[in-house]
Parts: C-alpha cells; sequence; structure tokens
C-alpha cells in the first residue's frame, strides 16, 4: 500500500514538474518588436501559424521592428529566421520594417519552390495599400493567406513539371494518318536526294590514273618544344574575412539560402 502512493506521489510530480516546462517550450511565431499589433492579434497569428505549421509542415513568422541596426531589412529578416532556431527550417517570414519602411519577406528551404521571388514581389504589391495605410494586422493577414493560396496551386501542379509549364503540358500521340504521311514524306525526300546524288556521280564519273609512287613520300621531320629552365612562380593573395564568412563558419546558413524580396511603403 506504501509503495502504491508512493508510486502515485511520483506521477502527480511529474506532472506538476514538466507541465511549466512544456508551456516554456512553445515556439513562438509573432514577434511584434514595433508594437504594431494588439494582444488579441498577436494570439491569432500565433494560434494561425501553428495551425499552419501542423497541416502545411511549414514555419509562418511574423515580425516587426522599429531598429534593424543599420542593417538593410533584406538581411536583418534573413538572419532573425536563421538565428531563432525553428525546429523544420522550411518557411516563410513576413517583416514588416518601421525602422526603413520597408515590408519584406524572406523564404528559406522548399518554400522558395512555392514562394518564388516573382511571387513574393506580386503578393507585397498587393498588400502595400495596407501598410500605408496603417493596418498592419491586415498586412500579415493577407500574406498569410496568399502564401497558403501559392501552396495549393503548386500541390495541384503535376510532378515532373515547374510553374507555368503545367498549363500547357499535354499528353501527345501520333495518330495512324500522321504516321503514314510522315513516311510518304521521308521516303520522298529519300528518293530525290538518291536521284540527285546519282547523277552527279554518273556526270563526273572518269578514269584517271593516279601516281603513287610520287605522290607517297612521307615527312618524318621531328617538331618537339623542348622547355629548358622552365619556371613558375605562384603567389596567395591574401583577402580580409568578412563578415559573412565569419557566419558561414559558425554553421549558420548562409543568405543564398533564401529567396523573397522587399518593398517600401
Amino acid at each position: 500500500m506504501k509503495k502504491w502512493k508512493t508510486g502515485i506521489g511520483c506521477l502527480i510530480f511529474s506532472f506538476l514538474f514538466f507541465m511549466p516546462y512544456h508551456g516554456q517550450a512553445q515556439t513562438s511565431y509573432v514577434y511584434d518588436q514595433a508594437d504594431l499589433l494588439s494582444e488579441a492579434q498577436e494570439q491569432t497569428l500565433q494560434g494561425w501559424a501553428e495551425e499552419k505549421k501542423e497541416t502545411e509542415k511549414q514555419n509562418f513568422v511574423f515580425l516587426t521592428s522599429e531598429d534593424t541596426g543599420n542593417q538593410d531589412t533584406k538581411t536583418y529578416a534573413d538572419q532573425f529566421y536563421d538565428s531563432h532556431g525553428f525546429e523544420k527550417q522550411d518557411g516563410i517570414l513576413f517583416f514588416i520594417d518601421m525602422d526603413n519602411r520597408q515590408l519584406t519577406v524572406s523564404t528559406t528551404g522548399s518554400m522558395r519552390n512555392s514562394m518564388t521571388d516573382e511571387r513574393v514581389d506580386e503578393v507585397l504589391e498587393e498588400v502595400k495599400p495596407y501598410a500605408s495605410d496603417g493596418a498592419y494586422y491586415q498586412v500579415f493577414t493577407q500574406l498569410g493567406e496568399k502564401t497558403i493560396a501559392s501552396l495549393k496551386d503548386m500541390e495541384q501542379i503535376p510532378s515532373g513539371t515547374h510553374g507555368d509549364e503545367a498549363e500547357f503540358e499535354e499528353k501527345k500521340e501520333i495518330t495512324a494518318s500522321e504516321a503514314e504521311g510522315a513516311f510518304l514524306t521521308a521516303l520522298l525526300v529519300g528518293g530525290i536526294f538518291f536521284l540527285v546524288i546519282r547523277r552527279k556521280y554518273h556526270a563526273n564519273r572518269k578514269t584517271a590514273a593516279y601516281a603513287y609512287r610520287e605522290n607517297a613520300t612521307l615527312d618524318m621531320t621531328k617538331q618537339t618544344d623542348d622547355l629548358i629552365h622552365h619556371t613558375v612562380t605562384r603567389r596567395r593573395i591574401e583577402r580580409e574575412e568578412t563578415e559573412a564568412d565569419v557566419a558561414g563558419g559558425n554553421g549558420s546558413q548562409n543568405q543564398d539560402d533564401h529567396g523573397g524580396g522587399s518593398i517600401g511603403f
């Protein structure tokens, strides 16, 4: 009886201990550093991002800032995504930069196939009026929904095709009449070619003796290039280590791994 009570006590203690830890481990997808959203709006976006993470297997991150530390908007967005260690790197980040008055989208992983740079530019142009009017929550909701629409469009494209090519992809078959026409055309062209060659051969047919003894000489002159005292000098050009090199050495993603774009508002 005593052991049974001890076991129940351990289970209760474990539940109370790990429950706060699980709450702390929840991934945050909304970072309103510029305080542009209400608390309710942040919670709505967080819940939406968590739902889409499960259904679409992609990260959806919402970010606002009023100080990018002298960095351009796109670089700030790319580095922010990389530095927050999301469980699955495939995803997209929507960024409202109040410091530079820019709307930015940063894509990485498989998301780049759905939201191409051209598609990102189109979407940013469509939501720009919301940002100009100060409707920042609508900017995020519209960006999110348009991204989901692009993902759905990609799912409808047959495998092995890309982009607009899928719209014109059709299965082509050769009919019997087409095959017969192709055969007759090939036969006619081949016959004409044969007759022309045969006619030229008979017109130019002549017998002539070839002086093979006089023309059968062989030149065996040795021609070589001997490189004497050949020296090759190599010099290493030193270069300064850039911030990108340092970041790459630390194992963070390179900016080339990101797509997306920016637009002013």
